[in-house]
């Protein structure tokens, strides 16, 4: 089983292919074969996240949140304003 921390939900592969979100199954197994290959648990491609990366792939069907990127401008403007610019 690999396990990842993807944008803060941790992420788990069991070595059939299942993964599972917080512990939760997703419905998806990912192909042993392809690391960018995916099926429903019955075995179905799933045509929609081929070629997706992981993390792409559970950030399309829902499981991932947005990941937020803030402009360096926003961070030194937040900075200043806490006090903390150097």
């Amino acid at each position: 089983m690999a396990s990842y921390n993807l944008r803060g939900k941790t992420v788990s592969v069991h070595s059939d292919g299942h993964i599972f979100v917080n512990g939760k199954c997703t419905g998806l197994k990912q192909w042993s074969s392809s690391s960018t290959k995916y099926s429903n648990l019955s075995g179905q491609e799933q045509k929609d996240v081929k070629g997706k990366t992981l993390e792409e792939a559970l950030y399309l069907r829902g499981f991932l949140p947005r990941k937020w990127v803030f402009p360096p401008s926003f961070i030194k403007n937040s900075q200043r304003e806490l006090g903390i610019l150097f």
